[in-house]
């Protein structure tokens, strides 16, 4: 749940500086369905790949999908690693929530 929520950080981020852009009533609303719409197409090209990649058998008990790509792609060291970096995204959300 945090790695889907973890995409929704930008939404506060870039209003915060509202008063410092020029037309922001326009440059934010562009950036915000710009950038929701550039996540969109990333999302769905790697869902793709990791469906491709991985039999249906194997996806309906997996629990870390793009790890499992991973160790497809690159063995035991590529399943480590990115198992490490999302645990390492899921803690920065959840600091960057508290503070």
């Amino acid at each position: 749940i945090l790695i889907t929520l973890w995409g929704f950080i930008g939404f506060e981020s870039a209003t915060a500086s509202a008063d410092k852009i020029h037309r922001p009533s326009k440059t934010i609303r562009q950036a915000l369905i710009f950038g929701t719409l550039f996540v969109v197409v990333v999302y769905f090209i790697s869902t793709l790949g990791i469906l491709g990649m991985i039999p249906g058998e194997v996806l309906i008990s997996s629990k870390a999908l793009y790890s499992d790509a991973a160790y497809i792609i690159a063995g035991a060291s590529g399943y480590i690693f990115i198992s490490l970096v999302c645990a390492y995204i899921c803690l920065n959300a959840v600091n960057v929530w508290t503070l």
